[in-house]
């Protein structure tokens, strides 16, 4: 696989640059978003990037709320939009760090963001259209979620459940540890069980 590497030298502001950094492959075809500081079973890769939505979050229903998780909110779609979704799944209509509190807008369910998001070429170019207006007027800090609940009203993206497979988002010492010691075992038990080394 071909991998091309862009840098943010101002990247200790924020990731909110860093997305905008590679703005323009979110003008040319569908983008998996991916954070960096994820370990995840791989198929939780394939149920976003295999989802038939062309705008999907991965989402992890069940999780301990500390207000530091990024926290999609959902619901359940309308018969109009129903046909753009795959079944069971929900619509998303706010992301936003558990602190924040609730949105502003009606939603039934919560579950926290994993951090792997597909944006398909119709949203793509929205998406940067929000960035660029961010850098514009001079708010680089903080979080690029910002920018994807912008778009939120304006296209439908949907939810694809991690079904407890196994992930962490490694933040902090302990995280590493749980990694090390709880969450890569998993991984390495589902990949032997499915014949994977």
């Amino acid at each position: 696989m071909p991998l091309r590497y862009l840098e943010n030298p101002a990247y200790e502001r924020g990731p909110r640059l860093s997305l905008w950094t590679g703005r323009e492959f979110f003008r040319r075809d569908d983008v998996l978003l991916a954070d960096a500081d994820v370990l995840f079973a791989p198929a939780l890769l394939q149920r976003v990037v295999g989802a038939p939505a062309s705008n999907v979050f991965l989402a992890s229903p069940s999780f301990l709320d500390t207000g530091e998780e990024v926290v999609l909110y959902s619901r359940v779609p309308t018969p109009g939009e129903a046909s753009s979704f795959p079944p069971e799944s929900r619509r998303v209509v706010a992301i936003l760090r558990g602190v924040a509190g609730p949105p502003p807008v009606s939603f039934e369910t919560r579950a926290e963001w994993v951090g792997f998001v597909k944006v398909g070429r119709a949203a793509g170019p929205e998406l940067v259209d929000v960035l660029d207006r961010m850098v514009r007027e001079g708010r680089v800090d903080g979080d690029y979620e910002t920018a994807l609940d912008l778009v939120l009203p304006r296209h439908l993206f949907a939810s694809c459940s991690t079904d407890d497979l196994p992930w962490i988002e490694i933040d902090f010492p302990q995280d590493l540890q749980a990694a090390e010691s709880e969450v890569l075992p998993r991984i390495l038990r589902l990949g032997s069980s499915q014949g994977v080394a």
